[in-house]
C-alpha cells in the first residue's frame, strides 16, 4: 500500500453512504513505549453541496447558515458574515432543526456531513 509524505493527504475509497473526502495520514515517530511509531489517521469529510441541503428541503438561507455552522462558525459569526442579526440566525436554525428532525448543533452538522 502506498503510502503519503506526512501531513499530504491521499484520496478514500468511496463507500455507498459517504459524503466523500479525503485520508490524511501523518507518522508519529517514537511516540509509544519503546520508541515505537504510530500511524495518525483522519477521515476529511467535504462538505455536502448546497444542492443536496436544498433538495431536502432547506431554504437558500438556511443553507448558508447550515454551511457556516458546519465550519463552525458561532451565531455572531455566522451574522456577521451573512449581514444579519444573531437572532435571524437563530431563527434560522430553529427551523432547520425542524426541518431536519435534529435538536442541536452537532447532529445539525452530523447530518450535514452524512454522518
Amino acid at each position: 500500500m502506498a503510502m503519503t509524505p506526512p501531513g499530504d493527504a491521499a484520496p478514500s475509497p468511496s463507500t455507498p453512504g459517504s459524503v466523500g473526502g479525503e485520508l490524511a495520514a501523518q507518522l508519529v515517530g517514537g511516540a509509544l513505549p519503546g520508541g515505537r511509531d504510530v500511524l495518525l489517521l483522519e477521515e476529511r469529510s467535504e462538505p455536502i453541496s448546497p444542492a443536496a441541503l436544498s433538495a431536502i428541503g432547506l431554504s437558500p438561507r438556511e443553507v448558508d447558515v447550515v454551511g457556516l455552522l458546519v465550519a463552525g462558525r458561532s451565531n455572531n459569526e455566522i451574522a456577521a458574515a451573512l449581514s444579519i442579526s444573531p437572532h435571524t440566525v437563530k431563527r434560522h436554525l430553529e427551523k432547520v432543526y425542524s426541518k431536519l428532525g435534529v435538536s442541536s448543533r452537532a447532529e445539525v452538522i452530523a447530518r450535514a456531513l452524512g454522518s
